[in-house]
């Protein structure tokens, strides 16, 4: 940890927050999260930009998570897609800032939304037209 950048840290930071408020003993496969000495590009569901290895994806889909997702999410720099979808025990709403990414940079959200809300989500404002 002492070789992390401030984003790094951040990244890192924002991570543990992820997995902490979503049940972590509930999760389906956890392989890497918060182990000491595993960096977050070797985590399950987990994929960095090679050369930074700053995380840009997270697929956590029916994964086991329930909870809610933190705000801490947003502090991911450069994340691209957060997926966990399909974790019908996840519950709430996807944070403000998520959706202030999602219109910033195109941060791709995917979520259940039978049981989290997500204003900006697209695939919940399809669900929506469909009601």
């Amino acid at each position: 940890v002492k070789s992390y950048t401030y984003d790094q840290l951040q990244q890192r930071y924002a991570m543990y927050c992820l997995h902490h408020a979503t049940g972590p003993y509930s999760w389906a496969d956890a392989s890497g999260w918060k182990r000491k000495g595993v960096p977050e590009c070797q985590w399950y569901g987990v994929t960095c930009e090679p050369n930074t290895n700053m995380v840009q994806r997270i697929n956590l889909r029916d994964n086991g998570l329930q909870g809610t997702i933190p705000p801490e999410v947003a502090l991911i720099p450069e994340l691209v897609v957060f997926n966990v979808n399909a974790n019908t025990n996840l519950t709430g709403t996807v944070p403000d800032h998520m959706c202030n990414i999602q219109s910033e940079r195109g941060l791709d959200i995917k979520v259940d939304c039978d049981y989290v809300s997500c204003e900006c989500c697209s695939n919940c404002a399809q669900a929506r037209k469909g009601d």
